[in-house]
């Protein structure tokens, strides 16, 4: 029987948000502990399966539509797809064996990774507010039924220091061509390490598409992490739009070159994986200036989608078609563009 698996980044249906334009997905977190219990890390292997026999018990118990399952009944191909797009994680693949979600599969619990319990999920551009309520809102009822480690001075306790209070973490993918044109990287980079946030290459440093995330979660509540973390994106895409302006737009010659790369997809045969993100960040950065994209989403998703993992056991392609297949993606979301206007 053909497996339905669970895909990540998730579509919701919403109004679109201004930050939409910048971030290519939303990732959010919460991490808790049972009170009195070790750490994972320091469970013998007969304690941790009572432990999460014990809390999916728990958890039905407030959820009874929770589909809950264990990594021995996936597959090697079925692991190698979930870490590629985000369902699971390699520290729970190692170290984990129960997780869930719900029947609309909006979210995922992982038991036993690093912490007791981690709930997440990462869906298609800016949504933080809307996916904390929906995790949050599972978190509450398990709350009434478990103790979770909670210091009144610290917070909620995490096995890193990092996720100590709210255990809250938030991450986004975002593309910044014009930032990474002007050589501002370096000094936003500063910037937010000096209030509490960082910024790190998605890939690897020749290509403008970045993670940002908060480092601590301590001394800030769930909602002004939520609020702070919004008027800092702001003010990136402000800088980003303007830097787009001035040091590509604004730039014949580096306008022309960024277009040329563009227009030589059509001799090309095939593409790395890196290829591949640099034609996703060239392509997001044309989309509503140049060009219109039907659905931009097909095409950011393909930084899950194209990597070789995916393709080979989603689609069982074989090591020769890797490169083929991600050109196609890319070719195929393109077929349909609609050009707005000519810019060179």
């Amino acid at each position: 029987m053909k497996m339905n698996y669970i895909e990540f980044p998730k579509k919701q249906s919403r109004r679109k948000n201004f930050l939409d334009n910048l971030v290519f997905t939303t990732r959010l977190r919460i991490s808790r502990n049972i009170d009195g219990i070790n750490f994972p890390l320091f469970l013998e292997k007969e304690d941790k399966i009572r432990l999460e026999d014990e809390i999916s018990k728990e958890i039905l118990n407030v959820c009874p539509d929770l589909l809950i399952s264990k990594i021995e009944d996936l597959s090697y191909s079925d692991l190698l797809i979930y870490l590629s797009n985000g369902v699971l994680t390699s520290e729970f693949i190692r170290n984990g064996r129960v997780f869930g979600h719900p029947v609309t599969a909006d979210w995922v619990f992982l038991l036993n990774e690093d912490d007791h319990l981690k709930v997440f999920s990462i869906e298609y551009g800016y949504n933080p507010k809307e996916i904390y309520k929906r995790i949050f809102n599972f978190i509450d009822k398990l709350e009434a039924n478990i103790d979770f480690a909670y210091d009144e001075v610290f917070g909620y306790l995490t096995s890193s220091i990092l996720n100590v209070g709210t255990g809250l973490r938030i991450s986004f993918i975002v593309n910044l061509p014009g930032l990474f044109q002007s050589e501002e990287i370096d000094s936003l980079t500063k910037s937010l390490k000096e209030i509490s946030y960082s910024i790190k290459p998605f890939y690897e440093s020749k290509i403008p598409l970045y993670y940002i995330f908060n480092l601590f979660s301590m001394g800030i509540s769930e909602e002004e992490l939520l609020c702070e973390f919004e008027n800092l994106l702001t003010k990136i895409a402000h800088l980003e739009f303007e830097a787009r302006d001035k040091y590509i737009f604004g730039n014949k010659i580096k306008l022309t070159m960024h277009f040329k790369k563009l227009f030589e997809l059509k001799d090309k045969n095939e593409l790395t994986y890196s290829e591949l993100l640099e034609y996703i960040s060239l392509v997001d950065l044309f989309n509503k200036r140049v060009f219109e994209v039907d659905d931009i989403n097909t095409i950011r998703c393909a930084i899950f989608t194209g990597v070789d993992e995916y393709l080979t056991y989603k689609y069982n392609l074989t090591k020769e078609e890797l490169n083929k297949a991600r050109l196609y993606m890319i070719k195929r979301a393109l077929f349909k563009i609609k050009y707005k206007k000519a810019f060179i």
